[in-house]
C-alpha cells in the first residue's frame, strides 16, 4: 500500500513541477515567417524539418529508414528495410502564448523491400489529422506531443494515434 502512495506522490509532484515549468517558458516570438527548423515530428520519419511559410502555416518533412533483420532460420525470412517519407502542413488554431495549439493534417508514405528472394516489396499510404500542443522552451527550442487519427490506405485501416510524451516531438528554430 505505501508504494502506491509512494508512486502516487512521486507522479503528482513530477505533474506540478512540469505544469509550472510550462507555465514559466517564454513564448517563441522569434519565429516568423521564413523560419527553418529541424526536428522529430513522428515515430516513423523522425528525421524531420520545418519551414514556417506564413505566421498561421508551416510545413513538416519528416524521413525514416528501418532495416529489420531475421537471423532465425526457421521462418524462412531473410528481413526487410523499410523507407519512411511523412509531409505535414500545421496549421495555428490558437497560440496561447506560452503554448500553441496546431492543426497537422498530413500524408505518410512507407515502403519495405523484403530480402527474400521472389518476395514483391510493399507501399503504404496514410492520411493523418492530428491536433499538436507545442510549448516553446526558449525562442530556438520547442516541445511537442500530439494525438489524432491515422486512415492507412491500403488495406483500409482507421486507427487512432497518440504521440504523446512519451514519444516527446521537439523542433529548433534557426531564429536570429
Amino acid at each position: 500500500m505505501e508504494d502506491k502512495i509512494d508512486m502516487r506522490n512521486l507522479l503528482i509532484a513530477a505533474a506540478t513541477l512540469a505544469l509550472s515549468a510550462a507555465v514559466s517558458f517564454e513564448a517563441s516570438a522569434g519565429v516568423t515567417t521564413g523560419t527553418k527548423g529541424l526536428g522529430f515530428v513522428t515515430d516513423d520519419a523522425p528525421i524531420g524539418g520545418r519551414y514556417v511559410v506564413s505566421p498561421k502555416m508551416a510545413v513538416d518533412l519528416g524521413i525514416g529508414f528501418a532495416k529489420q533483420s531475421d537471423d532465425d532460420d526457421t521462418t524462412g525470412d531473410e528481413g526487410a528495410t523499410t523507407f519512411n517519407l511523412n509531409v505535414g502542413l500545421p496549421i495555428l488554431m490558437h497560440d496561447a502564448g506560452k503554448a500553441m495549439l496546431w492543426l497537422r493534417p498530413g500524408i505518410g508514405l512507407s515502403n519495405t523491400s523484403y530480402d527474400a528472394d521472389g518476395v514483391d516489396s510493399d507501399t503504404n499510404t496514410n492520411i493523418s489529422g492530428l491536433l499538436v500542443v507545442e510549448v516553446p522552451v526558449t525562442d530556438n527550442f520547442t516541445v511537442s506531443a500530439a494525438h489524432g487519427l491515422i486512415i492507412d490506405l491500403d488495406p483500409t485501416n482507421i486507427s487512432t494515434a497518440g504521440l504523446g510524451w512519451t514519444g516527446v516531438g521537439f523542433m529548433y528554430y534557426f531564429v536570429k
